[in-house]
């Protein structure tokens, strides 16, 4: 097997695996997936870290300066980051179709 060396504590699963290996299963049954519950656990300190350097360097970017402009700007350049992912979703959608970056039309009658 060519991952077979890469088999880590908790994240690379062998490929012969003979259980449903699929997210609400790994989600609700830890005991098949004792895996999941570490790397759930990382990822949510990583999410945690993320969120906790936003905050900080949105706090230090306000200090001695004024709130609407640096929030305004922080709105900005935030958009910018999922703006190529709807121009590209609105004018080729076939493009990103399958992916996780694809942003469907949402009509507001139907919400």
């Amino acid at each position: 097997m060519v991952l077979g060396h890469l088999n880590s504590w908790f994240w690379i699963q062998p490929l012969s695996i003979n259980y449903p290996l699929n997210i609400e299963s790994i989600l609700t049954n830890t005991q098949l997936y004792p895996e999941s519950r570490i790397m759930w656990l990382l990822l949510a300190f990583l999410s945690a870290a993320l969120l906790g350097f936003y905050d900080v360097f949105k706090k230090q970017s306000l200090k001695n300066n004024a709130v609407i402009p640096v929030l305004f700007l922080n709105v900005l350049f935030s958009s910018l980051i999922f703006f190529p992912f709807i121009l590209v979703s609105a004018l080729r959608p076939e493009v990103l179709k399958d992916t996780n970056f694809f942003v469907p039309v949402v009509d507001w009658h139907n919400l």
